[in-house]
């Protein structure tokens, strides 16, 4: 009978530190201990800490408006990626030029859109950076080429230069909207590489602010 009830309660104790372990470890992340339903893709186990393997580095830039991903060259300067409404990018180059008409053409079905390359970026200091593995950096590198709308060959298809002259617009896939916009894109791209990031953002602070 005492052999019983000692066996019941080390099974019980044993099902309650199994269940916080996988429980810590799947809502415990980078910045946050408690779960978050409007958060996926935890990082850091609450209970182990960090037990990935880390390879590299990437950092988003938030603009105020628009955040894009900066990805790490060999030579230790940086490419930004971001994506968005052709209207926006090349009929709005600045914010004081924003109009009613520029937002509606920029959600109509028919509006394309558009990749933004910048290259030759040097790290600035209100940066911030992701730590990721491998696996998150090839799939975020096979996720953000995807953006593109290639020609049959597989090259990207140039639009306009951009604003200065290390930054070119090339022909994206997507569609922009009020529920899909700029900043929905680069959420995705961190969500669908398996990187911290939230089910579904709009605005900018909602993608980045977590990585803080």
């Amino acid at each position: 009978m005492k052999l019983r009830i000692m066996r019941a309660i080390g099974n019980f104790v044993l099902g309650v530190l199994t269940i916080s372990i996988w429980y810590g470890c799947e809502t415990g992340t980078t910045n946050h201990t408690n779960h978050n339903p409007t958060i996926i893709n935890p990082q850091i186990c609450s209970i182990f800490g960090d037990r990935r393997k880390i390879t590299d580095t990437i950092y988003l830039h938030d603009n105020g408006r628009h955040v894009d991903v900066m990805i790490p060259k060999n030579d230790g300067l940086y490419t930004g990626y971001g994506w968005g409404s052709k209207t926006f990018y090349l009929d709005v180059p600045t914010w004081d030029d924003l109009t009613f008409r520029a937002i509606f053409n920029a959600t109509r079905k028919e509006n394309e859109t558009l990749m933004h390359v910048k290259e030759n970026l040097v790290r600035m200091d209100d940066w911030v950076g992701i730590p990721i593995t491998k696996y998150q950096w090839d799939s975020l590198i096979k996720n953000i080429n995807a953006s593109f709308d290639t020609d049959s060959t597989g090259v990207w298809q140039y639009v306009a230069d951009g604003y200065r002259n290390n930054d070119t617009f090339y022909k994206a896939n997507g569609q922009y909207g009020f529920y899909y916009t700029c900043n929905t894109w680069t959420n995705e791209m961190l969500r669908e590489s398996g990187i911290y990031a939230r089910k579904h953002a709009i605005f900018s602070e909602e993608v980045i602010d977590i990585h803080r």
